[in-house]
């Protein structure tokens, strides 16, 4: 079924994509920058919005010819790129994961930049006096520290992705055909557009259960690696 399949894509993407990005932001703004609460502020500021309002706002920067991207590439000589980004089969997808993950990204450094504050300085400092480079003290040092952080935005990414459906309903009302349906649109259409009541009901059964399984087993496995960390 190709809303499960979106479904798992989805949150697959969310999770890996989102939080490696975010550890990335949260490291480079946990470093002695200038203005680093200015920029605290800006990756969070997205998250305050609605998710009706980034994407009105998103389908306009998408929109083909006169979209912000669109624009934007026929400025650099690019103008016959093709941008319909959310009119293709093979891009509104990539298209809407990438605006969920620009706008809940924000929780996810907040998260760990606070997980970052809490690694003390002299274990660095040790790291760095026994020879250790920047990635070595990450790796054995920092990331282990960051256990608890690592297990609460994967469980979040997880819950976020599973549940998809504001986007796809609002950005391509799961089109192109049913290239970005996913398991919980899809029990939308069936209730609401298909009056088929009982099979949506059941769907919803389905997915929550889906939902609290893949939850369960996920904090399961990252509990055991935090306490093995």
């Amino acid at each position: 079924m190709i809303s499960i399949k979106n479904t798992l894509v989805y949150t697959a993407i969310t999770v890996i994509l989102g939080n490696i990005i975010a550890l990335l932001i949260a490291t480079l703004l946990n470093a002695n920058i200038r203005a680093k609460g200015f920029y605290r502020s800006a990756f969070y500021i997205p998250t305050l919005f609605s998710a009706i309002v980034v994407g009105f706002i998103w389908s306009y920067v998408y929109m083909p010819e006169e979209g912000l991207i669109a624009s934007f590439f026929a400025k650099i000589g690019l103008a016959g790129w093709d941008t319909n980004f959310l009119g293709s089969y093979s891009k509104a997808l990539y298209s809407i994961i990438a605006v969920d993950i620009w706008k809940n990204i924000g929780v996810s450094v907040i998260i760990y930049l606070a997980g970052l504050q809490t690694v003390p300085q002299e274990m660095l400092e040790a790291g760095r006096i026994d020879g250790a480079g920047k990635w070595k003290l990450f790796r054995f040092i920092t990331l282990p520290m960051l256990a608890t952080s690592v297990t609460i935005n994967i469980t979040l990414s997880v819950i976020n992705g599973l549940k998809a459906f504001d986007f796809p309903f609002i950005m391509t009302n799961g089109g192109p055909g049913i290239s970005t349906n996913t398991l919980i649109f899809a029990m939308y259409k069936m209730a609401f557009t298909n009056q088929l009541f009982g099979k949506a009901a059941a769907l919803g059964i389905i997915s929550f259960a889906i939902i609290i399984v893949i939850t369960i087993v996920c904090v399961l496995t990252l509990n055991k690696k935090e306490v093995s960390a």
